[in-house]
């Protein structure tokens, strides 16, 4: 059981102290920025980061099962290292040569297959608090991996802008 504690605390500390190196290794696959989206901190991600550290040091004191045990370790190392990815994408949003960041996620530029406006409400329900629509905020990309992925950005011309981009950066793919 020692052995599973020390294990999760390392990973967790490594996960935690590894943004600036995955930041430096996220620009340097991105290629250069064509145009940065807006970038909030999410205080969520910050919170189930310090969230998942406190599980860890409340499992010091409480013993369970070899398999419980091990699933609470397992999904508080998780938790960090979800926290640490989307307070990473949520920073270096934007459209790259080779990425395009939005939505607290990351999606190569090569393996989308086409984009779309979306065409009615119905494909996507608004659950923001802007008074702009949600059909007017999101754009609908079909990748290889993923299939149809709706990417939501912070108002039109975001979006827009993004769109033109994409537009270009796949008519450059072989």
């Amino acid at each position: 059981m020692m052995f599973i504690r020390i294990i999760s605390y390392v990973f967790a500390l490594l996960l935690a102290v590894s943004y600036p190196l995955r930041v430096k290794l996220l620009k340097k696959q991105a290629g250069d920025c064509l145009f940065p989206l807006t970038r909030r901190p999410h205080i969520l991600s910050f919170g189930a980061a310090i969230s998942a550290l406190f599980m860890l040091a409340l499992l010091y004191f409480r013993e369970f099962t070899f398999s419980v045990t091990l699933i609470l370790h397992a999904t508080a190392v998780l938790a960090v290292e979800l926290a640490v990815r989307d307070r990473l994408y949520r920073q270096t949003a934007g459209v790259y040569e080779h990425v395009v960041i939005a939505d607290a996620r990351k999606i190569r530029i090569k393996d989308i297959i086409s984009f779309t406006l979306p065409a009615s409400r119905s494909e996507f329900e608004d659950t923001g608090g802007t008074n702009e629509k949600a059909e007017n905020r999101v754009l609908k990309l079909v990748t290889e991996q993923s299939g149809e992925v709706f990417v939501g950005f912070e108002n039109r011309e975001e979006r827009d802008k993004t769109a033109e981009l994409l537009e270009q950066l796949l008519t450059r793919k072989p």
